[in-house]
């Protein structure tokens, strides 16, 4: 809603270091996709659902691949914690936002909220998948292609039309939050049956 800013360090370490990843993905994945290419984009807003939108960091054509357009999105730790290690080193920690699957390949896990993220972005703007990478100062960096899940697409997107009409509308019109007052309280679908 604006009201507050939305910058810090985590922020800007990632606004610094994204074209470091994005240069990293695209030599990665030219290897083998000679013609994969990257486009920057902007917010996308659903046609269908307005009052949901997404910034991808870029959309991703790749011609080899049968869904030949996905998404891209980045993700560049910040904490000195992890930005000193590779995905894989951060993925061992279970406060990491990705795992490590049986190959030892990371993964980001679907409870987190990038997964969520991506997930969103995908249904918003239509496509099928999205790259998912996350880029440390130590390399390799990790390279994950998730597959739009619509099952849970349906779940989230209740949840958020909920969010927006019984949270967002009301915060709107009364400025509540805005004027240190509590948002109204939300009653769910739940609470209502009980």
């Amino acid at each position: 809603m604006g009201y507050t800013p939305f910058d810090n360090k985590y922020v800007k370490w990632g606004r610094d270091h994204e074209p470091a990843a994005l240069r990293t993905y695209i030599n990665i994945k030219t290897k083998s996709h000679p013609d994969l290419h990257v486009t920057p984009c902007g917010l996308y807003v659903n046609t269908l659902i307005p009052h949901l939108g997404a910034s991808p960091d870029g959309v991703v054509h790749d011609p080899c691949c049968q869904d030949s357009s996905g998404l891209l999105e980045i993700k560049c730790p910040a904490s000195d914690k992890w930005k000193f290690k590779s995905p894989s080193e951060c993925a061992k920690d279970s406060a990491f936002f990705c795992t490590l699957d049986l190959h030892g390949n990371v993964i980001l896990k679907e409870k987190h909220a990038y997964y969520f993220q991506v997930q969103g972005q995908m249904a918003i703007t239509g496509k099928d998948w999205c790259d998912f990478v996350v880029w440390t100062l130590k390399q390799p960096t990790s390279i994950q292609r998730i597959p739009f899940n619509l099952e849970f697409w349906n779940i989230m997107v209740e949840k958020l039309n909920s969010f927006y009409l019984k949270g967002i509308i009301p915060e709107i019109y009364s400025t509540r939050v805005l004027r240190g007052r509590p948002l109204y309280h939300l009653v769910s679908d739940d609470e209502k049956e009980k």
